[in-house]
């Protein structure tokens, strides 16, 4: 695999299809001439070369963020890379110094300030498709992943709210896992990548059963009903809508 294949990195729904991709890669793999004609990277270069690294300390670009039907907006699917940057950040390691990236608006950079990503104050913005767009980074600090963790534990960050662990099955409610059935985490993770969409009864049944499901007729409210026990405190946030399905405001 060439290192172009090795810089796209991708989020999956849980029947496998990409809803989200980024473009993420070391800034030693980018060929030069790329570097010097892609305009997103100029505020980058500017700022290195004013804030140089220390030698043998190595730099991530995040030159590309989209999620399905909802772009660079912050989203479910976009936060699912945003956890996959934190991977590649640790899997950089104890070398790793800055990750350079850009936030296309206000509301994503105020989604990565709780990381520790700032604004580049003497570089100049760019336009990607006719909108402005803030060059920002990460900068670790002299004791790389392993300093910027012990950071984040010391801050008084914001509220984690609810997160959906595929992996392990279990619902992250402040801080509490909750171990949730298979059939429960994906109704909620098909629910979740459809954030604010209504969900009709029937595309449940044939995208999470499947077309082959002959078993009981209630099958969907059984589960339903199961990840609104879960949530708890934030089971409104399940929505039935009469006639049609379900709807899953942000939680």
């Amino acid at each position: 695999m060439g290192r172009g294949a090795r810089a796209f990195r991708v989020a999956r729904s849980p029947r496998g299809e990409v809803v989200a991709f980024t473009i993420l890669c070391e800034q030693g793999e980018i060929p030069q001439r790329l570097l010097t004609r892609d305009p997103v990277c100029g505020p980058w270069r500017h700022h290195l070369r004013t804030h140089p690294v220390p030698r043998g300390q190595r730099v991530l670009f995040v030159r590309l963020a989209l999620a399905y039907a909802t772009g660079t907006a912050a989203s479910p699917c976009l936060a699912a890379l945003l956890r996959d940057m934190e991977r590649a950040s640790l899997e950089a390691g104890a070398a790793l110094r800055r990750v350079y990236t850009y936030a296309p608006g206000e509301a994503l950079l105020a989604q990565l300030a709780p990381l520790g990503f700032e604004r580049l104050a003497d570089c100049e913005g760019v336009l990607l498709d006719g909108a402005p767009s803030n060059p920002i980074a990460l900068d670790l600090g002299p004791e790389s992943v392993a300093g910027w963790l012990s950071g984040l534990a010391a801050r008084d960050l914001p509220d984690v709210g609810a997160t959906l662990d595929e992996g392990a099955r279990e619902l992250v409610l402040d801080g509490r896992r909750t171990s949730l059935s298979k059939l429960e985490c994906d109704v909620l993770a098909y629910l979740r990548d459809r954030e604010g969409q209504v969900v009709a009864r029937d595309s449940l049944l044939r995208d999470v059963w499947g077309y082959e499901w002959t078993g009981g007729s209630n099958v969907v409210e059984v589960a339903v009903s199961g990840v609104r026990r879960k949530l708890g405190a934030r089971a409104g946030a399940l929505e039935t809508v009469r006639g049609v399905g379900y709807r899953l405001r942000p939680l």
